[in-house]
């Protein structure tokens, strides 16, 4: 594994999603390579920190006005010993603390992460070997929350369920579940819902059986995305728009 590819997985190996062997690969380059260790070290203790300042506020509806104050001082209190956490960094740090707040009151149907995860094309953890219910039982025994997987004719439609693994969206638990259509890598997942959402910006609504979907386009890829219950859904492919809307309407036929 070179710097490159190391950049690449530095992302993954913090969520989690890396291979064995991808992580051993990785793992070993980082303890080999003193300016890969010192960014993935730096960019670890980022994230950390600010998923422990988030969580604490995550359950307030409006940031307190003080909340930029709080975390800078409690940044300077903690006085990090590594040598990366400049001015310029903490503050760049705060917008980011910012923006999340405010994304997670309003548009939290963002499309960004499960597009990212679809590209990734990481591997299943559990394969179908021709059987829904092997993925569903999968599905069941890792997550605290229901997942409907759509069901359709497999034959009539050439789209095939290829398997699942566990993903993390918007710092929650996911389900990621692969599908095939002649070589066409669609992607669902399903994560709980947020306190507050709205839709994507620039996604426009479709009915499709009774259900309200939103359609749109994220970094070149199509996404269908909805809400069923208590979870999000949705769909990201370069699969064109109306079978993405056909595969999320076959959910509960």
């Amino acid at each position: 594994m070179d710097c490159r590819e190391a950049e690449r997985f530095s992302d993954l190996s913090l969520d989690g999603e890396t291979e064995p062997s991808e992580q051993a690969a990785f793992d070993a380059h980082v303890t080999a390579c003193g300016r890969c260790s010192g960014r993935f070290h730096a960019q670890s203790w980022y994230q950390n920190n600010l998923r422990q300042k988030l969580q604490e506020s995550s359950d307030r509806l409006e940031p307190p006005s003080n909340l930029k104050v709080r975390i800078t001082a409690q940044i300077s209190e903690e006085r990090s010993p590594l040598p990366w956490a400049t001015p310029a960094l903490v503050a760049a740090g705060l917008a980011a603390v910012a923006g999340f707040t405010w994304s997670q009151a309003g548009a939290t149907l963002d499309p960004e992460e499960p597009v990212a995860r679809h590209t990734h094309n990481l591997p299943p953890e559990v394969r179908s070997r021709g059987d829904v219910m092997e993925v569903s039982r999968f599905l069941s025994a890792h997550l605290e929350y229901p997942v409907e997987l759509p069901r359709f004719d497999e034959e009539r439609s050439n789209v095939r369920l290829v398997g699942a693994r566990l993903a993390s969206i918007a710092n929650r638990d996911a389900a990621y579940v692969m599908y095939d259509q002649r070589g066409a890598r669609i992607s669902l997942f399903a994560y709980p819902k947020p306190r507050r959402f709205a839709p994507p910006p620039g996604f426009g609504e479709r009915e499709a059986h009774g259900r309200t979907l939103q359609v749109g386009t994220h970094r070149g890829y199509n996404v269908v995305t909805w809400l069923s219950g208590n979870t999000v859904y949705a769909l990201v492919s370069e699969v064109d728009h109306d079978r993405l809307v056909e595969l999320a309407a076959s959910q509960d036929r």
